[in-house]
Parts: structure tokens; sequence; C-alpha cells
């Protein structure tokens, strides 16, 4: 609150993105200059059997908040994750390289990557990988070994070390 004093934080009670029909009533009533959307359907296991609900909430809902943020010169910023990616780079991906997820959440961030970019050219995407999480409970992962560090390199370019 101190950093953003103005940021309006809003719960699933406020805005449940599975209710696509709800996001731009409550954007056009916020109206705000830059949308940071931290929301995510993040159950990996759960969404090989929830595909739906998965693309609706990380590809559907991220492409309205683009769409709203295009058509009403706002910022758009949203997350991505390590798993739009396969894992068998021998090198670090960077911002150009193809996506091919191997799971159900991968394709539904990576649908919600390009649905945003088609909306929105100038959406900022982050990816986003748990490292510390690692150590205490293990997770299935989309690439052949866990990453143990991550970092952000010069513009447009994102490493991590397996």
């Amino acid at each position: 609150a101190k950093l953003l004093p103005d940021a309006r934080l809003l719960a699933r009670a406020d805005l449940d993105l599975t209710d696509l029909a709800s996001i731009v009533p409550t954007l056009d009533e916020l109206a705000p200059t830059t949308l940071i959307n931290c929301a995510a359907y993040t159950a990996v296991d759960a969404a090989e059997t929830d595909e739906t609900t998965a693309f609706a909430v990380n590809a559907q809902a991220v492409e309205a908040m683009a769409t709203w943020c295009a058509a009403h010169d706002s910022r758009f910023v949203t997350f991505s994750t390590d798993y739009v990616f396969d894992g068998t780079a021998r090198r670090p991906y960077v911002e150009s390289d193809s996506t091919n997820p191997i799971n159900a959440y991968g394709r539904t961030k990576a649908a919600g990557e390009r649905l945003a970019l088609a909306a929105n050219p100038d959406s900022l995407i982050f990816y986003t990988i748990l490292t510390n999480h690692l150590k205490t409970r293990p997770r299935r992962h989309n690439y052949s070994s866990p990453p143990t560090a991550t970092t952000l390199s010069p513009p447009g370019e994102i490493r991590w070390q397996a």
C-alpha cells in the first residue's frame, strides 16, 4: 500500500476470472491506467483434468484484460511461466524462443501470452519460476532437471541455470 497508494487489489470475490463477462464491466468501473495481472490458474496437476478452467483464467481472461488495456491506453502487465518451454534447450531461453509446452498448464499459459500480445502488442510479460519451493516439496517439471537459480539478464533475455 505504501509503494502504490492508489493501487486497488482485487480478490476473486471482486473479480472472478472464470466469469469472462464480468471483466470488461469491472475494468470500466475501475478505469486503471496500469493493470498488473497477478492472477492465474496455477494448479499444474489439476489443469490436466480441468484445462477448460485453466484456459479461461490463463488465456481468455488475460486476452480480455489486454484488449481492454489496449482500447483504453492503459499499460498491461502479466506473468507467465517456464512451463511454456519444454526444457530441452541447452542454453538460456530468450523472448524470441518458440514455446513448446508439454502439459495443460503450460499450454494455457502459452496461449495467454499469444492472446495478450495479439490484443495488445505493448503487453509486458514476466516469466516466473519457484526455486525455494523446489527444496521443500517435489513438483512435476516440464524440463529435464529443475533450475536452481534465475536471473534477469540484458533486456529481452531470460536465463536460468540447471
